[in-house]
């Protein structure tokens, strides 16, 4: 709602831009923009009927609910996914380094959070581990931008585990006395995959952020340009690593009732399918580029 109508008056100006196109860019630029079109659409007014949330979510307590081994599994994603691409640009002890740096500093978090009051002043609040407590606290201050753009890109606030549930933005007040039970079942159910998924986020986002402001350090680009390139490429490859955290931003093949169930534990796949066949194709890329030299 915050965004519609800007988001509305850029895809009106996108079919301006497209319609002067001809030939394979016209083409392109036109699923581009159904694409996004679709994806507002659904954004301002989500077509998820109840039978296909109630499957999905069905298939996700019969499968991976509480599910020690494979939130394990999950944790590995950063040391055997992100590692690599990072190494890539900025050399494996570089990238060994920030992970590792970034793993103590989530471990090291303590369990609460300060959180501001709308009528001033602050309160503590229980929370689990996350960098985001040692923000709220004064102790690492330069990355609170890169934490609230995490949080305003719902990549922390989100998971996979938690959207197959439609758990991540419902709070006490949305559950009525008789269905108190199904919330218990769900934090519970959820809590060891989410709590997972934002860990390998948090960890990458800080790691990713670290290398690219070392990297940046003596361009001529100012302090703010440094920050804002760097949180920019945290996101990136947050998203790229790990995938979408909600059916909003995944593929839009999720966005309809048989969607919806269909992939239930696709979506991750489909982002590595993409991360892997994009690697594939820069690494061919550099290839061709040494082999003409």
């Amino acid at each position: 709602m915050r965004y519609g109508q800007q988001i509305k008056q850029t895809l009106s100006k996108m079919r301006e831009d497209q319609a002067k196109l001809r030939g394979d860019d016209s083409a392109d630029a036109a699923a581009m923009l159904e694409d996004l079109a679709g994806r507002y659409d659904f954004a301002m007014n989500p077509r998820i009927s109840s039978y296909a949330q109630y499957a999905s979510s069905g298939a996700f307590y019969f499968n991976l609910a509480g599910n020690v081994s494979s939130a394990l599994v999950n944790v590995l994603q950063t040391p055997m996914i992100v590692l690599p691409q990072l190494a890539g640009p900025h050399g494996w002890k570089n990238a060994m380094e920030a992970l590792n740096n970034a793993r103590k500093l989530y471990m090291g978090s303590t369990l609460t959070r300060q959180v501001e009051e709308l009528g001033g002043g602050t309160t503590t609040q229980r929370a689990m581990y996350s960098i985001e407590n040692l923000v709220s606290q004064g102790k690492v201050p330069q990355y609170k931008a890169l934490i609230e753009a995490l949080k305003g890109h719902g990549l922390l606030t989100t998971s996979t585990a938690r959207d197959a549930l439609h758990s991540e933005n419902n709070s006490d007040s949305a559950y009525g006395p008789a269905n108190k039970l199904q919330r218990v079942t769900t934090l519970v159910g959820t809590f060891m995959f989410h709590h997972a998924e934002r860990m390998n986020r948090e960890v990458t986002a800080v790691a990713t952020y670290d290398l690219m402001m070392q990297k940046l350090k003596n361009s001529k680009m100012s302090e703010a340009e440094r920050q804002d390139a760097a949180i920019r490429e945290a996101i990136r490859m947050v998203e790229y690593t790990h995938g979408a955290g909600s059916t909003l931003a995944g593929p839009s093949l999720g966005q309809s009732d048989i969607g919806k169930v269909l992939m239930v534990f696709k979506r991750f796949a489909f982002s590595m399918y993409y991360m892997l066949f994009d690697t594939m194709r820069r690494s061919e890329e550099h290839t061709s580029e040494l082999q003409s030299h």
